[in-house]
């Protein structure tokens, strides 16, 4: 095979694509179908989870996603959040990779990765990924992306000059992470959390604020008023009831968090987003 037919993906006829989402719920509709997914956070703070592991992304990650892990991606700011990814097959992945020297198949582990970029480094990843949308064929828009993935893979997997690595949560946190996004658990609170620790309050306060820069209150609230936020739009609940069914105690309260992580209030939030209704908003509700 030449250069050039690697290069260019010439002997793929599956093509790559290119999405934009703007909040979490469009950013769920990520499906790796047996492809590699490489995408940048715009903005917005979320945790990827993948693996049993846990890592937080915000402005500036990048990242590459196997389509041998499992992936989810829980912002916490459901509706204040951007990226951007290209979804590539495993074919023009490998190719790419021959060109740059790097082979991430030796070691299914080292497939997924994330990379924190730095500023001049994003501008210009963003610059180049936002221009991809422009282009309207197929054909084009994969030869574009062939032209740059190369050089997307070096910066991942190479470039130290370019980034650092995302950092993951130790397995402690991880695990009480995902404990405390079930909602049995967040409504319950800040005494839930430190029993599912078996911590003191001092000691989980620390690694909350060392590894997420949230007090576990302030966490707890988070899940809270998102989950609250998904409610409000499913349009089958009214706002006082949205509140105590989401842990607040008194309105007060929830107003008070809502405004804080969504700049307004539940009515205005409402009347901006619009009530939606639909299958995955009801099976969201029950769990």
């Amino acid at each position: 095979m030449s250069f050039s037919q690697i290069f260019m993906g010439n002997e793929s006829t599956d093509y790559n694509a290119c999405r934009h989402s703007f909040s979490e719920e469009e950013m769920s509709q990520l499906c790796l179908n047996g492809k590699y997914v490489l995408i940048l956070i715009c903005s917005g703070k979320a945790f990827h989870k993948f693996n049993g592991r846990i890592q937080i992304v915000s402005r500036g990650t990048f990242c590459l996603l196997s389509p041998k892990d499992d992936h989810k991606f829980e912002f916490f700011n459901s509706f204040n959040c951007e990226s951007i990814w290209w979804e590539i097959s495993e074919k023009d992945v490998e190719n790419s990779c021959k060109i740059i020297g790097l082979n991430i198949f030796d070691n299914i582990a080292d497939m997924t990765a994330s990379v924190d970029l730095k500023e001049s480094y994003f501008d210009d990843i963003m610059a180049k990924m936002v221009y991809s949308e422009q282009l309207l064929s197929e054909v084009g828009l994969n030869k574009y992306i062939m032209s740059l993935l190369p050089y997307f893979l070096y910066i991942i997997f190479e470039s130290e000059a370019s980034h650092k690595k995302t950092d993951e949560l130790p397995p402690s946190m991880a695990e009480i992470i995902e404990k405390m996004s079930r909602k049995d658990n967040f409504v319950e609170g800040l005494d839930r959390l430190i029993s599912l620790s078996n911590s003191s309050q001092e000691h989980i306060t620390r690694e909350f604020r060392r590894h997420l820069d949230l007090t576990p209150t302030e966490f707890i609230n988070m899940k809270r008023v998102n989950y609250a936020a998904k409610v409000l739009l499913s349009g089958e609940r009214e706002i006082i009831d949205v509140c105590f069914l989401s842990g607040f105690n008194n309105l007060s309260h929830f107003y008070h968090n809502f405004k804080k992580y969504y700049e307004c209030s539940p009515r205005q939030f409402v009347k901006a987003y619009g009530r939606i209704d639909t299958s995955k908003s009801k099976e969201e509700l029950k769990e």
